[in-house]
């Protein structure tokens, strides 16, 4: 019961926290679409419920980095937007994140069953209750994403745990 309130409240902080850092390759536009993405929480652990996350195991948020088992290293995160209604479901209004150590992630994982074909550059989690529904993408411009186009890597369902 205690763990559950810990996610809740981690999951209601999340989406009142709207700390966005631009960088010159991924401003949000101006569109409505388009807002500051909140800091990734300081803690949560999350289990893979489905089988490409199974594949990525575990996922751990901690301060401005986050971790995936199945993957060598950690993900440097900076966040800098959250996806427009246009990435359809489920992922629309996910909080987008960019990996800033993207190449150095990808080299260390080059011995991994399940990573992708270039560097991922962007991190996407759209939270749930209580899952989470977590992205990858290795298209440069986070925003063009749109179900059916080139530049997914992979998506997973992940829950407390």
């Amino acid at each position: 019961m205690a763990r559950s309130l810990r996610f809740l409240t981690l999951g209601f902080a999340l989406a009142l926290c709207a700390c966005g850092k631009d960088d010159s390759t991924s401003k949000p536009s101006a569109d409505a679409d388009t807002a500051a993405a909140p800091s990734p929480p300081t803690s949560g652990i999350f289990a893979p419920v489905d089988e490409v996350a199974k594949t990525w195991g575990a996922f751990d948020f901690y301060g401005p980095h986050a971790t995936m088992a199945g993957f060598q290293g950690h993900l440097a995160l900076e966040p800098v937007g959250t996806l427009p209604a246009t990435a359809g479901e489920p992922l629309a209004g996910a909080q987008v994140y960019r990996i800033v150590n993207a190449k150095e992630l990808h080299d260390q994982s080059a011995h991994r069953d399940y990573r992708c074909l270039s560097p991922a550059l962007w991190l996407a989690i759209k939270t749930g209750t209580p899952q989470i529904h977590v992205a990858l993408f290795m298209m440069e411009d986070w925003k063009t994403f749109a179900p059916g186009k080139p530049g997914l890597c992979g998506s997973g369902i992940y829950e407390p745990g």
